[in-house]
């Protein structure tokens, strides 16, 4: 055999392997700036402008230190994201989300050079590579992707994680276990779940015989958990009332932890937007059997880090597999155990934390990959992860199309509103965030960093008035709500052409005499089948599914329209869908 052919080849291979990889990475990257809104969403307001806008004040360098380091949400410090935040701040006048949710993106790559790193090191086929780079950066995990505090939070917790095992993971010396101790420092202090750090670092040092560093980290372990803790008032956060019933449906919590790990192959196809929508609690979710899966092969691959070679050298690379198989696994439990309410409910199918099943499901791989490094089945198991990783890639970018779509149109109406009538409705069940968007830029200081109007409100300034172009809607619903303080509007459109592009969409305006509101209508998924066949991620039609609450609109008779938006166009109908007598509410009293 000719060796340099071999070599050739070898090259040739790699290459390819690497070209698919950019070309998956290109794409999360550009989707993930390209449709990341610079309107705030749920816990942007408190987490990040709440902290800008301190960063922002006259204050000394030490005061600003102080600031940067004691941002928190809940349970959650979140210094990644006041690290990132503040850099912005140096480059910007205004709170770039984009950019930030560039920036985490970018930290979510980081874990895929660490697995390429670890793929060369063992000798595996690059394409392998190309398995965990189509899991790792598919759509599963959208909710993290496109939300900007999710992604500084979960995406940076993750890489922090990654890159302290990759450090432990090498031959120590003193410089890198002190990288490691900065890096899981930082990991602890960017999340609630990053304390997991720390074992996932004593576990590494055992299984490598790295002994003699093992009281530096046990030192770093109690000083940092001590210090986080110091500053949580657990009784106060949803995760401290949960330890109060731990041991309620623990049979329930269980299957959520099993499950969660897997929890990437579920597609809810009902979901629209970034609502979170309860599973039914059922034995027969392939979440749970992947989990299991995934679960034997940390186990197979804990054992065989624990082998010594001829030599008695440790196998490195298995117990770095092992370390982010704990960490992983030591997460599910705090989002089991610290988000359960106690009834026998999943609460791991979020999209917010598939950024941790994506993370176990491409663990999982490349255990699979170490395992069977010299099996005959090799070539078998690889040509099935790759089959496997083309399907799961490309189901779930076809799945969050319309998704991203629906909710950029959702907050760009809610703030069109904001500025046109002074009311910021996103519509959701709870009017938390709204509240808090109201008392926030409510405040004279706070208005410069409201985001630039979008296209939608020159649309709807200019827009014409025809009913060329508009099909009928159907089943207008309108249903009292808790004792009549809501109503539960809702119809369907099967017609309407289908919106494929980013500024474009349909929404119901709610008009009376003196006020008007845009209600947001949400685009239909096509489907994969449907996708392949015509090249479309979204199908004819659309519909409406809001909760209005009566306090926030004047009584009034309000008329309901169509309405088209394109980029600065729109079309308004002048044919009524529908009318709502709004009265107003009850009052306590009268309940």
């Amino acid at each position: 055999m000719n060796l340099s052919k071999v070599l050739a080849s070898a090259i040739g291979e790699q290459r390819a392997a690497w070209f698919v990889s950019l070309g998956i990475t290109a794409i999360f990257l550009f989707f993930v700036y390209f449709f990341s809104s610079p309107v705030p969403f749920g816990d942007d307001l408190p987490a990040i402008y709440e902290y800008w806008r301190r960063l922002s004040e006259e204050i000394t360098p030490g005061e600003k230190a102080l600031v940067l380091f004691s941002n928190n949400y809940v349970e959650h410090r979140l210094l990644a994201l006041s690290l990132i935040v503040f850099i912005g701040q140096l480059f910007s006048e205004t709170v770039p989300l984009p950019f930030f949710c560039l920036s985490a993106a970018l930290l979510w790559t980081g874990v895929l050079l660490i697995y390429w790193k670890w793929l060369n090191r063992t000798g595996l086929s690059p394409w392998w590579g190309v398995v965990i780079t189509g899991v790792l950066l598919s759509g599963a995990s959208y909710q993290t992707a496109y939300w900007t505090m999710a992604a500084l939070q979960h995406f940076s917790v993750v890489f922090l994680c990654f890159l302290t095992v990759f450090l432990l993971s090498r031959k120590l010396s003193g410089g890198y276990v002190a990288a490691a101790l900065v890096t899981a420092f930082i990991c602890t202090f960017s999340s609630g779940n990053g304390m997991a750090v720390w074992p996932t670092g004593v576990l590494i040092l055992l299984i490598n015989q790295e002994r003699r560093f093992l009281p530096v980290w046990l030192a770093g372990l109690l000083f940092s958990i001590s210090l986080y803790l110091a500053g949580v008032r657990l009784g106060e956060t949803h995760s401290g009332r949960s330890l109060s019933t731990v041991f309620d449906s623990f049979w329930a919590k269980s299957v959520n932890l099993v499950a969660g790990p897997g929890g990437a192959v579920l597609i809810e196809r009902s979901l629209l937007d970034f609502s979170d929508g309860g599973v039914a609690f059922s034995a027969r979710n392939p979440a749970i059997y992947v989990g299991i899966m995934l679960l034997i092969l940390y186990l197979l691959v804990f054992r065989m880090a624990l082998r010594r070679s001829a030599a008695g050298e440790p196998d490195r690379i298995a117990a770095a597999i092992a370390g982010t198989s704990l960490f992983l696994l030591m997460t599910y439990a705090f989002i089991t155990f610290g988000r359960s309410a106690g009834e026998a409910s999943f609460v791991v199918f979020k999209s917010r934390y598939y950024t941790y099943s994506v993370a176990a499901i491409a663990n999982g791989f490349f255990a699979l990959a170490c395992l069977t490094r010299n099996s005959s089945w090799r070539a078998w198991l690889l040509g099935g992860s790759l089959a496997f990783t083309a399907a799961f890639w490309l189901v779930w970018q076809c799945s969050i199309y319309p998704i991203l779509l629906n909710q950029r149109a959702i907050l760009d109406i809610g703030y069109t509103n904001y500025l046109n009538r002074g009311k910021w409705v996103i519509y959701q069940a709870t009017s938390f965030y709204e509240n808090y968007y109201h008392s926030f830029f409510g405040k004279e200081q706070n208005k410069a960093l409201l985001p630039a109007p979008p296209l939608l409100v020159k649309a709807y300034r200019n827009r014409l008035e025809s009913a060329a172009g508009f099909t009928p809607c159907q089943d207008l619903r309108v249903d009292l709500l808790d004792n009549g303080v809501v109503y539960a509007v809702s119809l369907r459109n099967e017609e309407a052409p289908a919106i494929q592009e980013k500024g474009e969409g349909y929404a119901i305006a709610m008009t009376s005499e003196r006020d008007t509101f845009l209600l947001p209508a949400l685009h239909m998924r096509n489907g994969v089948l449907r996708f392949l066949d015509s090249g479309r991620a979204t199908r004819p039609g659309y519909t409406l599914n809001v909760l209005l609450r009566k306090n926030d609109f004047p009584p009034a008779t309000y008329r309901l329209h169509q309405f088209y938006f394109k980029d600065d166009r729109g079309v308004i109908n002048p044919d009524t869908v529908g009318e709502l007598l709004w009265a107003q509410p009850p009052s306590s009293a009268d309940r």
